[in-house]
């Protein structure tokens, strides 16, 4: 494959989940079918620029020279770069390195012309949040044996509680709350034996011990949860309560930092079980968590496969699996190779050719028309005329 290609498609993998999907969206083939009509510019020409425009690491200076060299009018130059930067690339701003906004202001555009474009790619992103999120819940519910999951969230509970709350990695804590909520709301008796077993927890929270009763005792998880009931009561707490006990009590000061943010955690899962449903009044079913998850670590922004190549050995035994996730490379690799024992009868050339069938297996990673397809697809037609 030409230099230019191979540097647009590592340029395109190098950025964000979201960037690629928007470029290789009917989205983005659509927004580049208006440019080129609104510009009289053929779209493979367009599609040339946009390119360039990559590889050049979005050098605007090349954008403008490329644009005037493919016949853009000059008195319209500014108009055809902010409305190409306004409809492309201002809608994925935020998964960039540089100011695209920007760039249209200094250009006389107005950011307000461009809303309609960065709503389509956020219903786009939600489009496919919500798709995933579907085949993971059919996945999660063709596997759920009631008695196992039951067993397992019981053994966490009891003594492997901590190795979940300290984990700033909350692919733990989103299996385990999977598990909570699914059994909490069609096993009955599943509610009791998990507030038994939670009260019960023995893991030590801190290293200093705790004045309970007029004795010092044990820093564990009960032990904690008591302390906490006998200064404010056995109602459910509020936000104001747990703020205060943890901000005022005088064992609680004198805690760690790390050691605070974990009895924090423990006074809110101790909250969202014990007081179930009560405490998720208010609160959409779909937003429902036992274990709480700690929405300030900067794991939360990474991607699923992330998530899944970064869990420790350890974890991935005790945390219940369900259905293995299917990572999104292994289905496309899936697709790939059903499609080419399909194609049974290509001339022989372009099979035996082994750069041919590299790749029409990235081929099929795009969709028709998107702009990755249309760069490698000229490249196939070159080896096939040679």
């Amino acid at each position: 494959m030409e230099d230019k290609n191979i540097q647009f498609l590592q340029k395109l993998d190098s950025l964000s989940e979201e960037v690629n999907l928007y470029f290789s969206s009917s989205l983005n083939e659509k927004n580049n079918l208006e440019i080129s009509k609104d510009y009289n510019i053929d779209i493979f020409s367009l599609n040339d620029l946009i390119i360039n425009f990559f590889i050049s690491n979005f050098d605007l200076n090349i954008l403008s020279k490329e644009a005037e060299e493919k016949n853009i009018n000059k008195n319209n130059l500014d108009k055809f770069i902010c409305d190409l930067l306004g409809k492309l690339f201002l809608p994925i701003e935020s998964f960039l390195s540089w100011d695209v906004k920007k760039e249209i202001e200094d250009k006389k555009g107005k950011i307000e012309n461009y809303k309609k474009y960065i709503d389509e790619f956020n219903n786009l992103i939600e489009d496919k949040n919500l798709e995933e999120l579907s085949e993971l819940a059919e996945n999660f519910l063709d596997n759920f044996d009631e008695a196992e999951e039951e067993r397992v969230v019981l053994n966490f509970l009891e003594k492997d509680l901590l190795s979940v709350l300290s984990d700033n990695d909350i692919s733990g804590s989103r299996r385990l709350n999977g598990s909570l909520v699914y059994l909490l709301i069609n096993k009955k008796d599943s509610l009791n034996k998990f507030i038994r077993t939670f009260l019960n927890n023995q893991e030590k929270i801190s290293s200093q011990r705790i004045l309970l009763e007029g004795k010092e005792q044990e820093p564990t998880i009960a032990n904690w949860i008591k302390h906490f009931v006998k200064e404010n009561g056995s109602g459910i707490p509020g936000n104001i309560i747990l703020a205060k006990y943890l901000t005022s009590s005088s064992d609680v000061l004198s805690l760690k930092e790390n050691e605070k943010k974990i009895l924090k955690k423990v006074l809110k899962l101790y909250k969202n079980l014990v007081f179930f449903p009560d405490s998720m009044a208010n609160i959409s079913v779909d937003d429902w968590e036992i274990i709480p998850i700690d929405r300030d670590s900067s794991f939360i922004n990474k991607n699923i496969d992330n998530e899944e190549d970064n869990n420790s050995q350890d974890n991935k035994k005790n945390i219940p699996e369900n259905k293995p996730i299917i990572k999104k490379e292994e289905i496309k690799e899936a697709k790939v190779e059903k499609k080419l024992d399909l194609k049974t009868e290509e001339p022989k050339k372009e099979i035996e050719n082994p750069e041919i069938i590299k790749l029409q297996k990235m081929l099929t990673k795009y969709p028709e028309n998107s702009l990755e397809r249309k760069a490698i697809e000229g490249e196939i037609k070159k080896l096939n005329q040679k």
